[in-house]
């Protein structure tokens, strides 16, 4: 900010800068300032899980404990190939 960057620029609205400026505003404590970032960060994670379940052309590969890397790849490579056909 000092620098001349606007407090209202869109990248200052990313998760992190603008916590961490109402801290150093002394609008909040540095520690409020971090639980709010993780709090943002959890709900950002929730919608984007949220938005990548609905999308249907998204195909999920999950490993099983017993799952090994072979299969897993045979996998991926069975999804591949279903788009070509």
């Amino acid at each position: 900010l000092s620098s001349g960057i606007p407090e209202k620029c869109s990248a200052i609205q990313a998760i992190g800068y603008k916590e961490f400026i109402s801290a150093m505003k002394g609008e909040c404590t540095l520690e409020e300032a971090a639980d709010q970032v993780r709090q943002s960060s959890r709900h950002y994670a929730k919608r984007q899980l949220t938005w990548l379940r609905r999308n249907k052309n998204i195909h999920w590969i999950t490993r099983e404990s017993d799952t090994t890397q072979e299969e897993i790849i045979a996998e991926a490579r069975r999804i591949i190939r279903a788009f070509d056909n």
